[in-house]
């Protein structure tokens, strides 16, 4: 038995599979099996493999099952004591870095989760080989401090970052299928409620292919969405009585244009609503104006 399973589900994206591949194939540490879970109508990707000599679990979905639900297969077909999932837009920035996630988890036992800081590098679909526009990440300080103090406190931001900066020991968890935003951060909710902690190595370990055509960045923009998972989340680990995650809550609604309405059924006051919404105002007012002052100095 292999020590880690790196869980890729995959959808048409040829080259991003063979970029990630070819990462894996470079990988130092070589104690690994790879699982791959392909949604692609066709067998692009699958004629991707006979040009990496690597230990390779292949599936084809003839039906498509969607997002969670191929991640879910992937991490149901793993088979090794840690999971590590590699979304296919993303690499191991160099070869040790595989090792590195295996060493943290090997070297801290009494934890259940690890991850890592992350290189951000922009796509341009028209030169796939260009990956010089990039820029380093990692979870802050105070960030830090905040999850390693209460685990809901992730309800107040994706500190952790995408599942391929995360490895985690084998679990029976899964992916929640209602979610499509929040789907990471809920799953480390429900790993970390354990109690057991985590470790974090802020060295960009994977990088993070970015583009304008993603699934992310639609959803990060989706009025619906947002409010409708930051509601589910906020009902599902029953943060009613914190209120800085009834302030977060309300700060959602309103950031998103959203009424008092979307949470009133929630407890939400109109007062703490207003209190809100106020400071949201008066935070627009600031960053226009210093807008409209930049801009004015360099027109001069």
């Amino acid at each position: 038995m292999s020590q880690v399973s790196i869980c890729i589900p995959a959808y048409k994206d040829v080259e991003g599979i063979r970029r990630l591949l070819g990462s894996i194939y470079d990988s130092e540490y070589t104690d690994f099996e790879v699982i791959l879970s392909d949604d692609t109508p066709g067998n692009e990707i699958e004629g991707l493999l006979e040009d990496f000599e690597l230990p390779i679990r292949y599936v084809h979905n003839k039906k498509p099952l969607g997002p969670a639900k191929n991640w879910n297969q992937a991490l149901s077909m793993a088979t090794s004591p840690y999971v590590k999932i590699m979304h296919q837009d993303d690499w191991f920035t160099h070869s040790l870095c595989l090792g590195r996630f295996v060493e943290m988890l090997d070297q801290n036992r009494e934890v259940d989760l690890a991850f890592s800081g992350t290189r951000q590098v922009t796509i341009n679909k028209s030169d796939p080989e260009d990956l010089s526009d990039f820029y380093d990440r990692a979870i802050s300080p105070v960030q830090r401090s905040l999850i390693h103090q209460d685990w809901r406190n992730l309800f107040l931001g994706g500190f952790i970052g995408s599942p391929s900066a995360v490895i985690f020991r084998r679990t029976d968890e899964r992916f929640d299928t209602k979610l499509k935003w929040l789907i990471d951060s809920d799953f480390y909710m429900r790993v970390l409620s354990s109690g057991k902690g985590f470790v974090n190595d802020r060295s960009p370990l994977v990088c993070i292919g970015v583009s304008n055509t993603q699934m992310s960045h639609a959803l990060a923009q989706d009025k619906d969405v947002n409010i409708y998972e930051h509601r589910y989340l906020f009902q599902k680990y029953h943060l009613e009585k914190a209120q800085e995650y009834r302030d977060k809550l309300i700060d959602v609604c309103v950031s998103y244009d959203g009424k008092y309405s979307d949470v009133q059924d929630l407890g939400i006051t109109k007062e703490e609503y207003k209190s809100v919404h106020r400071i949201h105002v008066k935070r627009q007012r600031e960053f226009y104006k210093q807008l409209i002052l930049r801009k004015l100095h360099l027109s001069k």
